[in-house]
């Protein structure tokens, strides 16, 4: 037997390279097609939110001089992918620490690029950027999913939220929290979502629907490219369809101390209001997928 592939189909899942999806069966192409229903995450859209995505903080490789094994847990740490799990950042201890004394100078560096980029956007001078106004990305929640990730794994995405004052590897691919806003020459940092529509997607990212999604395109690597071209509904605080999903995906997150922020902007009091019970948060996972 054969599948028939409409050309709209096949530009629809993968609009930057026309690649061919393989499809099993006609049940897959039908799931396909709905899940096409929805914009990709690559789409710029100007009446809901939009996301975007960089690698980690540092490469492992060649910026080694910037880390270095120790124990002493006042220095940053860094994350690399293996640490991170389904809505578990701490899936497994840090190797190595970071010394920020000369880490601090290549991070605000790379953050006033950004910036300055902004400013050229706005037909603006680069040079109003004010280097000590701009906060560093590592200082606050950042949503990161595995680079490295097989179609032959248990799950193929792996994301989890990532609290303040870590450093990403490269292994990591992170969020940008903030978008750089020109207006009258005056710079500000929006956060580019709320908590709860971090969590939203951070909860479609783990499930099992985008997972099948996924695995029709990767083999040893998850990359932006192949995120970007994810059909997610974009649903805003506004839809009564986000705050169920995305308050399970705080639930399962938030279990310490160090997300009481974000816990808070999400709607639980504090970390308290996070599930540790392994029965409840596989209860929780259940639902989301």
């Amino acid at each position: 037997s054969h599948i028939e592939l409409t050309a709209e189909l096949v530009a629809a899942t993968s609009p930057d390279s026309l690649s061919i999806t393989e499809f099993h069966d006609r049940v897959d192409v039908d799931l396909c097609k709905k899940l096409q229903a929805a914009p990709v995450l690559g789409e710029e859209r100007a009446d809901v939110w939009n996301i975007q995505f960089a690698q980690g903080d540092i490469n492992l490789t060649s910026d080694r001089e910037l880390f270095e094994v120790t124990t002493q847990t006042d220095r940053p740490p860094l994350y690399e992918g293996k640490m991170i799990h389904q809505f578990e950042p701490r899936f497994a201890q840090p190797r190595y620490r970071i010394l920020w004394d000369k880490a601090e100078p290549i991070l605000r560096a790379a953050r006033a690029r950004r910036a300055k980029d902004a400013f050229k956007l706005a037909e603006r001078s680069p040079d109003d950027v004010k280097m000590a106004s701009l906060s560093l990305e590592v200082s606050t929640y950042r949503l990161a999913f595995r680079d490295v990730a097989r179609n032959t794994d248990e799950r193929s995405m792996i994301c989890a939220m990532l609290p303040p004052n870590v450093v990403a590897g490269h292994t990591l691919v992170l969020h940008r929290p903030w978008r750089d806003i020109i207006e009258k020459d005056e710079h500000k940092e929006v956060p580019s979502l709320s908590a709860l529509e971090l969590f939203y997607v951070a909860a479609v990212f783990n499930s099992f629907v985008i997972d099948w999604f996924l695995r029709q395109r990767i083999s040893a690597h998850v990359s932006m490219f192949h995120v970007y071209q994810l059909p997610v509904p974009r649903l805003t605080e506004a839809d009564p369809r986000l705050a169920p999903v995305a308050t399970r995906a705080a639930k399962l997150t938030c279990i310490t101390p160090e997300f009481d922020a974000l816990a808070k902007a999400a709607g639980l009091k504090s970390h308290r209001g996070g599930v540790t019970d392994p029965e409840k948060r596989a209860q929780l996972r259940a639902e989301i997928d």
